[in-house]
């Protein structure tokens, strides 16, 4: 369990310091634009690995039952985060309606994952990331993120949501495969 904590320490603090912090602008003086890049990619990557690797490794320990409900609720939630990330990548009319749509796709993939899991370390995993995008989306806004007026064609609306959807798909085939459930 500790490297899954560990994980995530780096990884929020690789993420959340430079700009929820106000630290970004010192690191880069102190350290240089490329450094400071490289301590940032090097950080947040070591941080995944950690992340993935200590969920993988950690024991099962039950802190609730889900309810009997959560996992058929969690399938359209974690379809409609993978729908806005896509967004987040494709150019689409959902950023007319939201500044951060990756940031709420993550929230969307990690209330569902909360929705079917009990365990300590699912509730870390997703509790954590779902607690990082709601708190990027609230420093982002803060700092005057803004969302698009650029309309764009209605068909790639639906490319995006083909993109992820079929991206869904593909992680429902691969889930067990990938993470034993």
């Amino acid at each position: 369990m500790w490297l899954l904590i560990l994980g995530f320490v780096l990884f929020l603090g690789a993420h959340l310091a430079p700009g929820v912090l106000g630290l970004r602008e010192q690191l880069v003086t102190r350290l240089g634009e490329g450094r400071f890049l490289g301590v940032y990619i090097g950080t947040s990557v070591t941080g995944m690995v950690g992340i993935i690797v200590g969920k993988a490794l950690a024991p099962e320990i039950d802190i609730w039952e889900p309810p009997d409900w959560g996992a058929r609720v969690s399938l359209p939630l974690v379809a409609v985060g993978f729908v806005l990330m896509a967004a987040l990548l494709l150019p689409s009319n959902i950023r007319r309606f939201t500044r951060h749509p990756m940031l709420w796709g993550m929230t969307a993939w990690a209330a569902g994952h909360l929705l079917a899991n009990g365990d300590l370390a699912s509730i870390i995993l997703f509790g954590g990331f779902g607690g990082f995008a709601l708190l990027s989306i609230h420093s982002l806004t803060r700092r005057g993120a803004q969302q698009t007026t650029v309309k764009v064609a209605l068909w790639r609306d639906g490319v995006v949501l083909a993109a992820g959807l079929g991206a869904w798909l593909v992680m429902l085939q691969l889930h067990s495969f990938l993470f034993g459930a």
